[in-house]
Formats: C-alpha cells, structure tokens, sequence
C-alpha cells in the first residue's frame, strides 16, 4: 500500500496512478511516463486504457488511445459516418497546427477499430456471459493476443466499498471478488501463448478496516494486497513482512499496517517485464527505492 496517511478514494487513486505521494505536484501518470521511455513502436494501439475518460495513470505528453465502455466493431458513432469525414478532412487536412493531430488520431481510431472488428468478430459466437468485467477482459486478452504492437493496457474496476452488508466467505464482497477471479481467467485464456509474454498487476488504492464497523461492513483502511500474474512471474508464494493483526500492531489502531511500498512493487514489474534500469525507474517513479523483498520476483 501507499505510506501516505489519506483515507480519500480520490486522492488515494491520484497518489498509486501517479506514483507520487504528492500527486498534485504530477504532470502525468506513471503509465504515461513509462511509455515516453519504452521503445517506441509507433504503432497507434501502443498504449490502450479502457473506459470513457482518460485515467490520471496515462494522462501525460505520450498519447493514449482509449477504448470506450460499449463500443462496437461496426460503428455507430458519429465520427463514422463518411459526410462528417469528409468535413473534417476539409475542415483540419491541410492545417499546419491541427493537421498532424488529426491525421494521427485519424489513424489511431483506425488501428484500434481494427483490433475491435478482429477481436469481435473472433468472440462474437463464443462471447462470455458472465460479468461486464469478463467481457472486458476477454476483449483485452484477444487484442493482445492479436496485435503484437500492444504494450501497456489499463483497466479500472469499481464497487470495492463494502461499507455495508459486506459479508466474508459469501456476500457482497466475495461475489465481486469471485467475478474479478472470472475476469482474470478469462484474460488469461483470451491471452493464450501471449500470457507467457504478458504481466499482469491488479492494485487497489487502499485496504479495509480490520473490524467490521455498525453496518456489518468496512470502512476506509490501510494495508492491503497486490497481485502479480503472468509468464514470467515467480508465484505460488506471498510476498511480504506480515505486520500482525494484534491491537498495538495495526495501524492507527484499526488497520493492516503497510510493509511494502506499492512504488517499490510497480518498479519491481517494470524492471523485471521491461528490463528497466533503476536510474531510468527514476524518471518513473521519482522516489523509486528497490525493496530487497521483491528481488527476482520477475525472471
């Protein structure tokens, strides 16, 4: 987790997409950051976020092509019908300025519509039914496997806070938990041979309250845990300095104390899928600081 002290959704999210403790002194995302030093393929599918608006974790000077929730292969959009094309194209195609932004998010639209169209049409008679998240992650499983261009992806995941009725083993919690496991096993198999390739990193912003408060829920915590899949992750195993559940080794007195950074387990994924040294992590991650804990956890 993060060692800041906050218990806001909002800034809690700022500080892991930025990967700044001080998130409002950030330009851009560490996503976006790490794409500026990557070698560039120049391919418009390079960088994809998932959603209707431009997470804080790409947001940057590299530009980010977006998928929206929603979206279909065939069109239905606007900016597909040829009459309003050929208006843009008279509009912006020979601007010094705009010219070259349109022609680039031209082509963008165009190479991301084309994952879409080849992804759906291989899913459309076998499309899971499960959970929107499912269908999400078969999508991105399949644009991976189908585009070798693709290089960081980004998806968001709501509806963690279980502050009532939350429930353990089964409830509330359990069966968003247990859609985001469909979820992930649908990616993994949507990725097939590509997994070997992929790393996958799923991080929440903060955990929950040790106790259950008056609603039989949790409240805003502390601690909590990241998961790492992928090909070339060394699993099977717990990662971590386990602080203790006693009264006086909580944090605050109420919560999971935090053992490790969540900077130190993004910079252990980077410089282990991406081979990035610890000087260029900097540029990254400005505070970055190996954790000895973490070493090889990637090879």
């Amino acid at each position: 987790g993060s060692v800041a002290e906050t218990r806001s959704h909002f800034e809690a999210q700022d500080i892991m997409e930025t990967a700044m403790l001080n998130s409002a002194l950030a330009n851009q995302g560490w996503m976006n950051s790490l794409a500026q030093i990557l070698p560039d393929n120049h391919a418009p599918t390079r960088t994809l976020s998932f959603g209707n608006v431009l997470p804080k974790i790409f947001q940057g000077r590299y530009n980010v092509a977006s998928v929206p929730s929603g979206i279909k292969s065939n069109g239905g959009k606007s900016v597909e019908d040829p009459k309003l094309q050929q208006s843009l194209n008279q509009l912006y195609g020979n601007q010094k300025e705009l010219g070259g932004l349109y022609q680039e998010a031209i082509s963008s639209r165009e190479g991301m519509m084309q994952d879409l169209g080849n992804e759906m049409e291989a899913a459309g008679k076998n499309a899971p039914g499960a959970d929107a998240f499912v269908v999400q992650a078969t999508k991105a499983g399949n644009m991976i496997r189908n585009d070798p261009h693709i290089q960081l992806m980004f998806m968001d995941v709501g509806g963690w806070d279980t502050h009532i009725g939350q429930g353990n083993g089964k409830g509330a919690l359990a069966n968003k938990l247990e859609k985001l496991g469909q979820a992930l096993a649908a990616l993994t198999l949507a990725l097939g041979n590509e997994y070997q390739n992929t790393t996958i990193l799923v991080m929440s912003e903060f955990g929950r309250t040790v106790a259950q408060n008056g609603n039989s829920g949790t409240d805003h915590g502390h601690g909590n845990v990241a998961w790492l899949m992928g090909g070339g992750i060394k699993g099977g195993k717990v990662y971590s300095r386990w602080p203790g559940l006693n009264p006086n080794q909580l944090w605050e007195g109420r919560d999971l104390a935090v053992t490790t950074d969540f900077r130190s387990i993004i910079g252990a994924t980077i410089s282990g899928h991406f081979g990035v040294s610890d000087i260029a992590m900097r540029q990254i991650i400005p505070d970055y600081k190996p954790d000895s804990g973490l070493k090889g956890i990637i090879g």
